[in-house]
């Protein structure tokens, strides 16, 4: 910097003051500024515009601005550029606010000399740049270099203004690779990082100049198009970039099919800030990513209506359950070697006033990932509980499993709130209640609620795997996770007759429940016929239709005694 010429624009009116700066850099020898003279804000803009100036030296009362309004014009203005002011005023509390607005610094006229003046200038630029720099890695994503989401967010609110003034479109575009997850398990975060590069760099290939790309987090990108006069403009471009983002990314020595789900919202007809535009886009994109035949999902009023929908029945049903029209039906699990009954699975119902007695498949989806469904898990454990209870005082002991979303075990409270559900049933043994979890839960969540998991377990609760075999890291569950019982999943056990890929899955289910020293129970035993199947490869405990229907509470203790009645009389 010491050998170049820097370009200087002094904004001041006063023809002495101007002089005295002249004179203040003569003084010294000082050749290395060029200075540019401005007498108003309004003609330093212009020259601004002719010159790039490196830095401002400003003066707060001017013909057309007056005070900290002259900075504040100047900063708004040209953001970009260094500004020292001069002021003639001995004010401190001027000064701190001038400062705080956003100058490099504050000089008395009268009060410096040449050294000073010149090193207060390398000092603001330098002090700008690395203002700057720092600026630039606040609002940038470290590892694309695209601008992140609160960058992003900001930008996104300018674009509407400029659509709004130049009365086009816009459209805001969120992008989320399918499957990424994948390519970070088995290939780790390294080639997974440098599949975020590519899809950065063509990203930047395929979104036309002059439009703003981020990247929010995660593997999730997003775009903004403006300027875009009809909607059918709109569709072309995003063909586009589909077409330039489609196709193999060469990662070490494979070639990564990675296709992408596009989420679209376009203002003004989806909203009118960035608030209701990403929130719909974002609708969007969750229904590409369902529907992976439909790479490219814009909003529409009917996912509107839809959303609605959902929030009217999630607020139903939770209303049934303050209103106790949900209810618990049993099924019961017995030992297929002795024909005891040893337990019962709680399964939910609701009995609707308009629609009569649905099953889970008719309302749980309506409530998934939401609040309503983790109250419905801490009624359903409360509600198992008392009528263990219950039972208890009838003479039937009788241990009952529940079915339990991972995302109510990662809820902070869960297990504060298992533990007061237990105390208010001392009688009942803790190792009468078991906790069922999805194997298909992604390992990832079930190493966030590890701790938990062991926590109930400590306290005696049992805890099963729920539909064992269908999911991805088996082995790693049962040699990490304090599991008590393995489900084997219905579907494999449905065909356990018919088919020799379904016997093999069992027989290998049965190994290893052996091997890491686990209970296993068969689900879905819709034919007696598969009992003696069962029992040669090792599985003595079942459930499902071929033994009985799910019941109310009220019918189970009678069906015990006639199912034991009956097992006592075919011995």
């Amino acid at each position: 910097m010491a050998g170049a010429d820097l370009n200087i624009l002094i904004v001041e009116d006063n023809p002495g003051d101007i002089v005295l700066i002249k004179n203040l850099l003569s003084d010294i020898g000082e050749k290395r500024f060029n200075l540019l003279i401005a007498h108003r804000i309004s003609d330093a803009l212009k020259m601004q515009k002719i010159t790039r100036s490196d830095l401002i030296l400003l003066d707060l009362g001017l013909p057309d601005e007056s005070g900290l309004n002259t900075l504040r014009t100047l900063l708004t203005e040209i953001p970009d550029l260094p500004v020292v002011v001069l002021s003639g005023l001995h004010d401190e509390g001027l000064a701190m606010e001038a400062l705080s607005i956003g100058a490099q610094d504050f000089l008395v006229k009268g009060s410096i000399n040449g050294l000073l003046l010149t090193r207060s200038i390398f000092y603001a630029i330098k002090r700008k740049e690395l203002e700057d720099q720092l600026t630039h890695i606040a609002l940038h994503d470290a590892l694309t270099g695209l601008p992140n989401r609160q960058n992003f967010f900001m930008q996104l609110g300018r674009s509407i203004e400029n659509a709004k003034k130049s009365d086009t479109l816009l459209g805001l575009l969120l992008f989320d690779m399918n499957d990424f997850k994948a390519v970070n398990d088995s290939m780790g975060h390294q080639s997974g990082d440098e599949l975020l590069v590519q899809v950065a760099k063509r990203l930047r290939e395929a979104v036309p100049a002059n439009n703003l790309l981020a990247r929010l987090g995660g593997d999730e990108f997003a775009a903004i198009l403006g300027g875009v006069k009809t909607r059918d403009d709109l569709k072309e471009e995003i063909r586009k970039i589909i077409r330039l983002l489609s196709g193999p990314y060469p990662i070490e020595q494979y070639l990564i099919d990675l296709p992408m789900s596009l989420g679209v919202s376009v203002y003004p007809e989806d909203g009118d800030t960035p608030q209701i535009l990403l929130k719909k886009a974002d609708r969007a994109m969750d229904l590409a990513k369902k529907d992976l035949q439909e790479q490219v999902v814009y909003y529409t009023q009917e996912m509107e209506h839809e959303e609605r929908s959902r929030k009217l029945f999630r607020e139903t049903i939770h209303r049934a359950i303050l209103k106790d029209e949900v209810e618990l039906f049993y099924q019961p699990k017995v030992n297929l070697r002795t024909g005891h009954v040893y337990g019962a699975e709680a399964l939910v119902r609701w009995r609707s006033p308009d629609k009569g007695l649905l099953l889970p498949g008719e309302f749980l989806p309506w409530i998934q990932g939401t609040e309503v469904l983790n109250i419905l898990g801490d009624w359903t454990i409360r509600k198992a509980l008392w009528q263990m209870d219950q039972w208890r005082q009838q003479g039937l002991h009788l241990p009952v499993s529940v079915n339990i979303d991972v995302g109510h075990l990662k809820k902070a409270s869960f297990f504060r709130e298992l533990k007061e559900s237990l105390d208010s049933c001392p009688h009942v043994p803790t190792g009468f209640l078991e906790i069922e979890i999805l194997e298909t839960t992604a390992m990832e969540e079930f190493l966030q609620i590890q701790g938990v998991l062991r926590k109930i377990h400590a306290l005696g609760v049992r805890l099963s795997l729920d539909d064992f075999g269908t999911g991805y890291s088996s082995l790693s569950y049962l040699k990490n996770l304090p599991v008590d019982t393995l489900k084997i999943d219905q579907s494999f056990v449905i065909g356990l007759t018919k088919s020799l890929e379904d016997l093999a899955i069992v027989r290998s289910i049965t190994s290893l429940a052996r091997i890491f020293n686990r209970n296993i129970v068969a689900e879905g035993m819709e034919d007696w016929t598969l009992a003696p199947v069962l029992l040669e490869l090792g599985c003595e405990q079942a459930q499902g239709y071929g033994i009985a229907k799910p019941m109310p509470a009220a019918d189970l203790p009678r069906w015990i005694e006639s199912w034991t009645q009956s097992h006592r009389d075919t011995e």
